[in-house]
């Protein structure tokens, strides 16, 4: 959701409420979406005053938020920073969904579990999720195998591209396996023009 990007904040309040009228209840966002980064996050906090507790709200934690050096990643450091800076825009005390937007190669992936960890510990964050399941297969061991050991780490997620259903195939038996929940997402990245097979 770019509240604060592609729509200015009446607009997005149109949007949300109608959303919200239809019976929708699962919120999505990002620390750095909008313009400036971090809008749509105090858009949606404005927008959902007095109405937080009927809706599952997520948002996502990796991408630049700032110039400095420890302004992105998985770090500590940066997780935290980001969390209480969403917490504050959002206008909440917890978020129900913290998503991991994609993977630090710099940071050791125990301390970013840790982190995630003591943040669900600390009543800040509900469930951590992971996203982008494919093409970090090389990975996906290292994070399963871990988060078994960790009671926070217990939602993974994936995109769901189309056409992608062997794929989708595989990656869910390796949940079961390793006792993970998905959450999926579908995307709009690509869509097959009409009446084409999809690629596989």
């Amino acid at each position: 959701m770019t509240f604060g990007r592609e729509a200015d904040e009446a607009t997005s309040r149109s949007i949300l409420d109608r959303f919200l009228d239809a019976g929708g209840t699962f919120v999505d966002t990002a620390n750095n979406y909008g313009e400036p980064g971090g809008a749509s996050e105090a858009i949606l906090g404005r927008a959902l005053a007095g109405r937080r507790d009927t809706v599952v709200l997520a948002t996502k934690v990796r991408f630049f938020t700032g110039d400095g050096a420890n302004d992105r990643g998985l770090s500590r450091r940066h997780i935290r920073m980001s969390v209480d800076d969403s917490l504050r825009r959002l206008q909440t005390d917890w978020i129900d969904l913290l998503q991991v937007h994609s993977w630090d190669p710099v940071t050791p992936l125990a301390e970013t579990l840790a982190t995630l960890d003591d943040l669900v510990r600390d009543g800040k964050v509900r469930y951590p999720r992971r996203e982008q399941l494919h093409g970090m297969a090389a990975r996906h061991g290292q994070w399963s195998g871990r988060a078994a050991h960790v009671g926070a780490v217990r939602v993974v997620s994936r995109e769901l591209l189309a056409g992608r259903a062997r794929a989708r195939t595989r990656g869910s038996a390796l949940l079961r396996v390793r006792g993970l929940g998905t959450a999926p997402v579908r995307t709009a990245r690509w869509r097959p023009p009409h009446g084409q097979v999809p690629p596989r």
